[in-house]
């Protein structure tokens, strides 16, 4: 679960150093839509329409 929210780097790196979980297919199938979903959430939020989302959102807080 802590993947959905950015910690895929370091699963990764787990992956790789110590083996974690490289072998289970099932793992590696959700793993990697979870980097693609990271990744496209980022590029999203650096986006204008992004941006301007996250800052209303700030802004409802304030």
């Amino acid at each position: 679960m802590l993947e959905l929210v950015g910690g895929w780097p370091g699963a990764l790196l787990a992956q790789k150093i110590v083996r974690h979980k490289s072998r289970k297919e099932e793992f590696q199938t959700v793993f990697w839509a979870t980097v693609i979903l990271n990744c496209c959430a980022f590029g999203w939020l650096i986006a204008k329409t992004g941006s301007g989302f996250l800052q209303s959102l700030v802004a409802l807080w304030t």
